[in-house]
């Protein structure tokens, strides 16, 4: 991914540090396929939240979009979004988010190849799991804009709709969907009876046979912080082995520490009814002792 950390930087500092009052360096978008130039803003913004809106909402107001070589350069393109994208985390609400993303999105509908590109880069940088600038909450704001404007063709358009429904499901702040599940004693349970004896747990979905998920229960399994906290009664771990394959019950006993609880889901409802979305392996929730969604799909990392 073309993350350049300086123009970040650069960009992030302009936002939240707002101490400087940035000018336009030119009547053109671009000056030799340079910086696309930010906007000026009011002396009258003062607080780093307001400011931070006002450059998200008009960061593309220098955009030539008639200029179909630069609104077409991917590599330029992938960079100003990025810029753009670093910006997000500052924001001071939803709405200035979808206020942002729908004057976008309404402005390159002048190119629609460029509208693709943005989009594709939405769903590299902001849906992909992987990526450092992962934020579902605003591809969320993404996805509204788009299926708002229907000017996508009908494959596309069913693609996106499915993914903020599915971006929905379980979402930050909504109450987890319940599920059986079944214990290594052999003893029934469900999400929210294992929940409701901490005040935080957090739920892995794994799979016995991934590489990565073995990397990860050895990592928060070897963590003394997280283990004090286990003790404490403050968080329980609850590791679900959701496709259920009871020929591989001994591995999974094997591999998940004592101080965990170990289930597994027979049948695999999670998947085959599209309870949760599995879109990495392993998948984490945090979710409060009354059910809460405190925190979705994250990286384990960000416990330690």
């Amino acid at each position: 991914m073309m993350i350049r950390i300086a123009d970040i930087i650069k960009t992030v500092v302009v936002a939240v540090m707002l101490t400087a009052v940035m000018t336009v360096t030119g009547e053109a978008a671009v000056a030799s396929r340079g910086e696309l130039a930010l906007p000026a803003v009011p002396d009258s913004l003062r607080a780093p939240a307001e400011r931070a809106d006002y450059i998200l909402l008009h960061f593309w107001d220098a955009m030539e979009w008639g200029d179909s070589a630069t609104v077409r350069d991917g590599a330029w393109m992938e960079q100003t979004f990025v810029n753009f994208a670093s910006l997000i985390p500052y924001a001071s609400s939803a709405a200035a988010l979808d206020s942002a993303f729908t004057t976008l999105f309404d402005r390159a509908q002048t190119d629609m190849e460029a509208y693709r590109l943005l989009l594709g880069l939405a769903d590299r940088y902001l849906y992909e799991p992987e990526s450092p600038m992962h934020d579902e909450e605003a591809y969320m704001r993404v996805l509204d804009a788009v299926i708002a404007d229907n000017c996508l063709d009908p494959v596309l358009f069913a693609r996106y709709t499915y993914q903020l429904d599915e971006a929905k499901r379980n979402r930050q702040g909504s109450a987890a969907t319940d599920f059986p599940l079944t214990l290594m004693s052999g003893e029934g349970s469900t999400l929210y009876d294992v929940a409701s004896g901490a005040d935080e747990t957090l739920v892995m979905f794994y799979d016995a046979e991934c590489d990565h998920c073995i990397e990860v229960i050895e990592m928060l399994s070897a963590s003394p912080e997280l283990k004090s906290r286990v003790d404490s009664g403050q968080l329980k771990v609850l590791a679900v082995y959701f496709e259920g394959d009871e020929t591989m019950l001994p591995e999974v006993r094997r591999l998940i520490p004592g101080w965990w609880v170990s289930a597994y889901t027979p049948g695999n409802p999670v998947e085959e009814q599209e309870l949760y979305s599995i879109r990495r392996l392993p998948t984490l929730y945090l979710i409060s002792r009354d059910g809460i969604v405190k925190k979705k799909d994250f990286n384990p990392e960000t416990l330690l």
